[in-house]
């Protein structure tokens, strides 16, 4: 969502820029065509106003972006690196559990045939510590 509202803004900024770029250079044709401003003047003003219009652009997108990261900074959404962290732990604690319950069964197991007396005592602890390593 954050990417998408940086492109729409960078998007909006470079089109009022380049609605801006135009508008100022049909006026600088106008005054040269109306002979108030002449052909070289023109030309060089309008490659003035385009580079002020670049510098423009370019602070604004940096300004768009600073504070996106600022917004981002400061609100409670987990960041890729945070969330493929995140993943990792819930996988791990996944297989732990998978482990404990295969372990949780086998000792069950173990305590019931030592409770029906198939097992002794001796064979019934060494058998869980097997299971337990």
């Amino acid at each position: 969502m954050a990417s998408k509202l940086v492109r729409n803004s960078l998007l909006l900024g470079a089109g009022l820029s380049a609605m801006a770029r135009k508008a100022i250079e049909e006026k600088i044709r106008e005054l040269e065509k109306d002979g108030d401003i002449d052909p070289d003047e023109a030309q060089k003003l309008v490659e003035e106003i385009a580079g002020q219009v670049a510098e423009t652009r370019d602070s604004l997108v940096q300004t768009v972006r600073s504070e996106v990261d600022r917004a981002l900074k400061a609100s409670p959404i987990a960041t890729k690196k945070e969330l493929a962290a995140l993943e990792e732990k819930f996988a791990q604690y996944k297989r732990n559990m998978a482990s404990y319950q295969v372990d949780h069964t086998a000792v069950a197991l173990l305590k019931r045939r030592y409770a029906k007396g198939e097992i002794s005592k001796k064979q019934y602890e060494q058998m869980k510590k097997d299971l337990l390593k």
